[in-house]
C-alpha cells in the first residue's frame, strides 16, 4: 500500500530534556545577511534513519522511524508530493540509493519475514529483486542511474554471504569472491554508471579486503596496504573507489584506490585516525579525523587539494557528510556556544552556519546538521522540527513552515503539559488549524492557533516515552506536521542528542526512562537510539551494581537479541551496545567511549 500526503512534512524530533547534550539548544541564532538565502519546507515527522539522498531534479528518498519503536519505512518526495513508497508485504523499508530519475533502491521484509533489497519507482512500484540461487535474503543494495544494482546475498542462519550484480533484464548474477574456499564470504557495497562495483571480501588468508569488479576483469582485490580490512563507500564517475582501512596498530584512515595508482592511505590530516562518510560522484571523499579521546572534525580530500581538516563553527567538533560535484560540502559542527548546527563549507567561503542563511524561518528552528546537497544547491538538513528541504529562495510564496514543538523534555505523570509550535511562511494573514496527537492513544485533539503559533495541552496519566505531533493545517488543506519526544517520568529520564564518535559522524539521538528508585528491585526502564542507519530500542533497563549505570537487552531495527550498558553521570552519557555471534564472540554495534561527550 502506498500513502501519498500532499504537501506534507516530516520532523525530526527535537530530543531535549533533563540533560543538556550537544545540540540540543533550542535557541535560534540571529539571521544575518548571506550570499544565499534558503527557503525551509517541512519533510515531515519521525526520526531518520540511515542515509538521506537528494538528486539534481530535487527528488528526495529518505527513512524514518515514525514512533519509537515503530517499523522504518521509505519516504519519496518529488518537490510538491511525499509519498510512502510502501514494503515487500512486511513492515519495514530503508532506502539505500537515488538515481538521477527518481528510482530508490532499498532493502524491505517481505511476507515471510525475510530482508529482500527492492527497486521502487511511481510507475511500477516496489519490486523484489529476487536472491541468488541458494539465498533468501538480499542486503544492502547500491544503484546506479543505468538502473543495474549490487549488494549482497544470505541464507538465514547461514554465515555465507555472497555478491551479486542485478540487471532488470538478467536478474541476479553471482559476482564471486576473493577465495574459492567452501566458506566463500564477499558483498557489494557500491557502484558507478560505468558499471564498476567495488566491495570487499574474505582473502584466502581469511582477511577482509576491498576489490573492484568488472565484466571485463574479473574481480581483483584493490588492497595493497597490507591490513587485515578495508572496505569501500563509494566509486566515482571515473572509477575512483573511496573506503577505509584498518592498519597496523588499530587505527583507521581513508583510502582512495584508481586503476592507474592502486590503492592510497590518505592519513588524518595530523590526527590519529580519518573515516570516509560519502562522496561526490566527481569524486571528493567528506567524512572526520579524530584521535583517541578527541572530538571528530570534519575533513574533506579531493586528488587536487589532498585531504583537508574543515574545522568548526568555533566549537570543538564537526563532520562532514555529504558533498556536491560543485565542490560545496555540508554537515554538522558546534559553535562558540556549543550548539551543534548545519553547515555549508566551499573553498572560497570556508564554513558557514547555515541557521544564518534562512529566509523567514519559523520562531526557534534550529538545524543541527545538513546530510545531502545536490548539485543546484538544493540541502537536506536535520533540524528540532525534522527533516527539512533548503533550497534557494526564489521570491515566491510558498508552503508554511512549522518550527519545532517547544515543550518540557521530561515531565511528571500527572503534570500538564503545555506545547507550542510555531508556524511562518505562506500568504500573509493566512489562517491555520492545528491538531495535536499526544503518542499515548488519547487520539488527536484540536488547539488553539494564534499569531504565528499554535499551542496544546494534555496530561500523561502514566510514565512512558511518547511521541507529541503537531499537524498545522492552512484553509486550503494544505498540511504540516513536526513531532518531538516527550518523556514522562516518576524516577529518571532524558532526551537528547550526544556526539556518535568515533567512527560515526555526526550526532546520536536518544531518550530514555530508567526505573523509579522505589521501584528498582522489579520496575525495568526503557532506552531509544538512533544513529546512522541503526535504531536501537530497549524495554529492558535496569540498574546495575554500579550507581548511574544501566544494563538490559533489546533490538536493533527491530530484530535480534542486543546487549546494552549505559551510564549517565554529571550530564554525560556513555553507551555500548553489542550481540554475540552463534560462537560465542562479541560484536559491538554501538559505542561512543572514544567520544568526548559534553
Amino acid at each position: 500500500m502506498q500513502i501519498i500526503i500532499e504537501r506534507a512534512s516530516r520532523t525530526l524530533h527535537c530530543l531535549l530534556g533533563s540533560m543538556t547534550l550537544a545540540g540540543a539548544a533550542l535557541a535560534a541564532p540571529a539571521a544575518t545577511p548571506a550570499r544565499t538565502l534558503y527557503h525551509v519546507t517541512n519533510l515531515g515527522p519521525g526520526d531518520p534513519v540511515g542515509a538521506t539522498f537528494i538528486n539534481a531534479s530535487g527528488h528526495i528518498a529518505y527513512s524514518v522511524e515514525l514512533d519509537l519503536g515503530s517499523p522504518v519505512r521509505t519516504w519519496f518526495y518529488d518537490g510538491a508530493t511525499l509519498r510512502d513508497i510502501g514494503t515487500l508485504g512486511g513492515t519495514f523499508a530503508r532506502a539505500t540509493g537515488l538515481t538521477d530519475d527518481g528510482q530508490i533502491a532499498g532493502q524491505s521484509h517481505d511476507r515471510a519475514g525475510q530482508v529482500r533489497a527492492f527497486i521502487w519507482n511511481r510507475r511500477a512500484g516496489i519490486a523484489d529483486l529476487g536472491a541468488l540461487d541458494g539465498t533468501n535474503e538480499t542486503w544492502e543494495p547500491a544503484i546506479n542511474n543505468k538502473g543495474v544494482v549490487a549488494g549482497y546475498a544470505t541464507t538465514a542462519g547461514s554465515g555465507a554471504v555472497r555478491a551479486f550484480r542485478w540487471t532488470a533484464s538478467a536478474g541476479m548474477e553471482d559476482i564471486g569472491a576473493l577465495s574459492n574456499a567452501s566458506d566463500r564470504s564477499a558483498q557489494a557495497t557500491a557502484i558507478n554508471d560505468a558499471g564498476l562495483i567495488a566491495g570487499n571480501s574474505a582473502t584466502p588468508a581469511y582477511d577482509y579486503h576491498s576489490f573492484a569488479w568488472t565484466r571485463a576483469g574479473g574481480m581483483t582485490d584493490i588492497d595493497t596496504l597490507g591490513s587485515s580490512y578495508s572496505a569501500p563507500v563509494a566509486v566515482s564517475a571515473k572509477g575512483l573507489v573511496g573506503g577505509n582501512v584498518f592498519l597496523a596498530g588499530g587505527h583507521a584512515h581513508a583510502y582512495a584506490w584508481t586503476r592507474a595508482a592502486g590503492m592510497r592511505d590518505l592519513g588524518a590530516a595530523g590526527r590519529d585516525d580519518s573515516w570516509t562518510v560519502g562522496m561526490s560522484a566527481s569524486g571528493r571523499i567528506v567524512g572526520i579525523v579524530t584521535s583517541h579521546g578527541a572530538y571528530q572534525q570534519a575533513m574533506t580530500w579531493t586528488e587536487e587539494s589532498g585531504m583537508r581538516d574543515l574545522g568548526t563553527l568555533g566549537g570543538n567538533a564537526s563532520a562532514a557528510l555529504a558533498a556536491n560535484n560543485k565542490g560545496q560540502v555540508v554537515g554538522g559542527a558546534v559553535n562558540k556556544s556549543n550548539e551543534y548546527h548545519a553547515f555549508l563549507w566551499t573553498a572560497a567561503e570556508g564554513m558557514t552556519d547555515l541557521n544564518r542563511r534562512l529566509h523567514h524561518p519559523p520562531a526557534g528552528l534550529v538545524l543541527y546538521s545538513a546530510s545531502a546537497i545536490s548539485d543546484k544547491g538544493a540541502i537536506v538538513a536535520d533540524s528540532n522540527a525534522g527533516l527539512v528541504l533548503l533550497t534557494p529562495v526564489c521570491g515566491c510564496a510558498g508552503m508554511h513552515t512549522v518550527g519545532p514543538i517547544a515543550a518540557p523534555g521530561v515531565v511528571q505523570p500527572g503534570t500538564l503539559v503545555d506545547a507550542a509550535v510555531s508556524v511562518a511562511g505562506g500568504k500573509p494573514g493566512a489562517q491555520y488549524h492545528v491538531f495535536w496527537s499526544w503518542g499515548d492513544g488519547t487520539g488527536e485533539t484540536a488547539g488553539s492557533v494564534g499569531a504565528g503559533s499554535a499551542r496544546g495541552s494534555h496530561t500523561y496519566a502514566q510514565a512512558g516515552m511518547y511521541t507529541v505531533t503537531a499537524r498545522v493545517t492552512d484553509l486550503a488543506g494544505n498540511s504540516v506536521a513536526v513531532s518531538r519526544k516527550i518523556v514522562s517520568a516518576d524516577g529518571g529520564g532524558a532526551a537528547g542528542t550526544f556526539i556518535a564518535g568515533p567512527f560515526q559522524a555526526g550526532l546520536a539521538r536518544f531518550a530514555s526512562l530508567a526505573p523509579a528508585a522505589a521501584k528498582a528491585g522489579g520496575a525495568s526502564g526503557q532506552l531509544h537510539l538512533t544513529v546512522g542507519a541503526l535504531s536501537f530500542s530497549s524495554k529492558d533497563v535496569r540498574p546495575a551494581s554500579v550507581a548511574g549505570q544501566f544494563t538490559g537487552t533489546g533490538t536493533v531495527n527491530g530484530a535480534g537479541r542486543h546487549f546494552f550498558a549505559m551510564t549517565q553521570q554529571a550530564g554525560a552519557l556513555r553507551l555500548k551496545i553489542w550481540h554475540q555471534t552463534r560462537a560465542g564472540a562479541e560484536v559491538v554495534d554501538f559505542d561512543n567511549r572514544h567520544a568526548p561527550v559534553p
